[in-house]
């Protein structure tokens, strides 16, 4: 072989090395994962898809290069280790328990006779019929004996009711089951699920449950041996849930998936942030697919990189190329395109009010100094004062007192901890926001219509709740947020969605995936979450299949004040925190952003 110039596969660490003249350098740095090793003067390059491709078309450029036909097989095989297979119909046999619609069937034609698959379908498209079918039919062909779903914690009952709903296996053929390892015996219950003789059963998994570090935890221990001892299709719902490259909960479900041939995701918002959100999604599913080795190289091919210390992303740049690239694993649909007879959302803008004096003042304080004393406001007197440490800090801060309330620090000497307490400025009868509210609801309440509302805190939630009922008339309105069980939240629902309350009152957070409310035709935002894709999810509780009328939406925001910059970041389809810095970006002053 040549002195100078050569590609040969080192099989024992599973890379190329590359050498060639340095006039040559230029075409090796393309490669998006690769590194320069100074003993031999060559380069080292992992065995991956893009950088296999790369080198083939590099020998091309150059003339001389040596290769054994080792080396050239290697690179042929891993160019195209990623390539979708031939499409096949979803079987005609199939037994249909609930009729799919035109587009879920086309979905189940585009994944069928392949092994990874992301389905990314606006919110309401019914993905978990998708799932079900596709799962059910891979079972009567002989392919699986178990389906896994890595979905939020809040949505495990609804993913096991899905699949019961729409699946054609009986039950003596399968069962569903998602466990509680909080408590003994759930413990139990989900060690006896494990062995239980079914031919089909069905697991949902918390995807929080996966963030108590790597490979630890009694649910990713749990989901282990369950996909050891079964031949499981995986499922990551909501996979935007593990854009996170470096999260733990990420990593571990990207490590779950690899004790399995079968894997599928499935979200309404792949990229809320930007195109680098597809990174550990694709991940999960096959690194091969897009094929850097790692985030930082996938981060380097398609980012553009500026800011301070060149650590920030300015733009984006080969987004043509990386479409082309998942392009083949992808099933993408809208709701308009799913449901073309689906009634539009109408935006009704927004209800302005007028804070109170104290909460003007409050506000005129933080706004101008970032700091201020509150002692005089809440109920212990004590000296306390509020800081806002940085411009999201003072948003926070500001939405809090136009909602009616604060959150301070304080020091416990007892325990020698520092707690944050939380208390209300004004009372419910004096809020405006609530106030204003009450007139709508009454309005709704004389014609018989349903509605959600909508805080960022749960504290809102509370008060809401409590002030409608007091107003309104006990038991018009339910709450539903963290703190709660999910037997209560699930009796809270059902009242809800089976008219015997009129009112539903949540934060985005909680509630904001996976129910479904399409009875009520009016959503109410008290304050919003500084997310966009919070705002989004939760709008689509009413706007999906099975909405009959249209739906409209109302915010209620305190005037000239941070309500409007939120709901302006979210015009712009912005985090309040990329809305922030691109505000900064274009010159404007801190003290303007407020």
């Amino acid at each position: 072989m040549s002195f100078d110039r050569y590609v040969k596969y080192d099989e024992k660490n599973n890379c190329f090395f590359i050498k060639i003249p340095f006039q040559f350098n230029s075409l090796v740095r393309a490669l998006p994962s690769r590194r320069f090793m100074k003993k031999n003067k060559d380069w080292k390059a992992p065995a991956i898809r893009a950088n296999a491709a790369l080198i083939l078309d590099l020998a091309k450029k150059i003339p001389r290069v040596e290769m054994d036909d080792f080396t050239r097989d290697k690179l042929n095989e891993v160019s195209t280790a990623s390539a979708p297979r031939p499409k096949e119909k979803f079987p005609i046999w199939y037994p249909w328990k609930t009729k799919p619609m035109p587009k879920q069937l086309e979905a189940l034609d585009s994944a069928w006779g392949q092994n990874i698959k992301a389905f990314f379908c606006e919110q309401g498209t019914g993905k978990s019929k998708i799932y079900t079918d596709m799962a059910s039919a891979m079972f009567m062909e002989g392919k699986i004996n178990a389906m896994v779903v890595l979905t939020k914690y809040s949505l495990r009952r609804n993913i096991c009711q899905e699949f019961e709903k729409h699946s054609p296996l009986t039950e003596d053929d399968a069962e569903t089951f998602f466990p509680d390892f909080s408590l003994v015996s759930g413990r139990k219950k989900a060690d006896a699920f494990l062995l239980k003789k079914k031919n089909f059963k069905m697991l949902s998994i918390g995807l929080e449950s996966l963030s108590n570090g790597e490979k630890k935890g009694r649910a990713y221990e749990y989901t282990e041996r369950f996909l050891l001892c079964h031949n499981a299709l995986v499922v990551v719902d909501e996979s935007h849930l593990i854009k996170g490259h470096q999260s733990m909960r990420t990593m571990n479900a990207c490590s779950l998936g690899l004790l399995t041939k079968f894997r599928m995701i499935g979200t309404g918002t792949p990229i809320s942030h930007g195109p680098l959100d597809f990174y550990s999604q694709f991940d999960f599913l096959d690194p091969n697919i897009i094929g850097v080795g790692d985030y930082y190289s996938f981060r380097n091919r398609y980012a553009q990189m500026g800011g301070y210390e060149g650590k920030e992303i300015v733009g984006y740049e080969n987004i043509d190329e990386l479409m082309e690239i998942i392009k083949p694993w992808v099933f993408q649909v809208t709701k308009k395109e799913m449901m073309p007879d689906l009634p539009p959302k109408v935006y009704l803008g927004s209800r302005e009010v007028k804070m109170t004096k104290e909460q003007e003042q409050l506000y005129k304080k933080v706004k101008k100094e970032k700091v201020a004393e509150i002692g005089h406001l809440i109920a212990s007197k004590q000296d306390t004062e509020v800081v806002a440490q940085n411009a999201l800090v003072a948003y926070s801060l500001l939405q809090q007192i136009a909602c009616g309330y604060i959150s301070y620090k304080v020091e416990d000497p007892t325990i020698r901890k520092v707690l944050r307490q939380r208390e209300w400025l004004i009372p419910p009868e004096r809020n405006p926001k609530l106030n204003e509210l009450i007139e709508c609801l009454d309005d709704l309440k004389l014609r018989g219509r349903q509605a959600n509302i909508w805080t960022r805190y749960q504290m809102e939630v509370e008060q809401t709740v409590d002030y409608i009922n007091k107003k309104l008339g006990k038991g018009t309105a339910v709450k539903y947020y963290g703190k709660m069980t999910q037997e209560e939240k699930n009796v809270a629902q059902a009242e809800f969605v089976d008219g015997k309350v009129d009112f539903f009152i949540a934060n985005q957070e909680a509630a904001g995936t996976g129910l479904t409310f399409v009875n009520a035709e009016d959503a109410y935002y008290l304050s919003n979450s500084f997310r966009y894709i919070d705002r989004v999810q939760s709008e689509d509780r009413n706007h999906r299949r099975g909405t009959v009328n249209k739906v409209f939406y109302t915010d209620i925001v305190c005037e000239k004040t941070v309500e409007v910059k939120v709901q302006q970041a979210l015009a712009e389809r912005k985090d309040m925190a990329d809305f922030v810095r691109g505000q900064m970006a274009d010159g404007i002053d801190l003290s303007e952003l407020f």
